[in-house]
């Protein structure tokens, strides 16, 4: 799990580049998982689909999911 600090400064980081390219944050963080995603399948990880993230979640483990999606943040937003 992310602390609190992490997680606040994440989001802050968000809604500042969201702010930045007048989109809001959902919308950041779907391009952003849709850009990761593809990265995945470009290095052969065979995806699982699913309808949601609680689902892909399940699908992943929720560690498994949470830390590969802060990594991918971490990079994006260069923390």
């Amino acid at each position: 799990m992310l602390s609190a600090n992490i997680e606040q400064d994440l989001l802050e980081k968000l809604e500042v580049h969201a702010k930045e390219n007048n989109i809001t944050v959902d919308v950041l963080l779907e391009s952003i998982l849709y850009e990761y995603f593809e990265e995945l399948e470009a290095n052969g990880a065979k995806l699982i689909p699913v309808k949601d993230e609680v689902g892909l979640a399940a699908s992943l483990g929720d560690d498994e999911f949470n830390d590969a999606n802060y990594e991918y943040l971490r990079k994006q937003f260069g923390m």
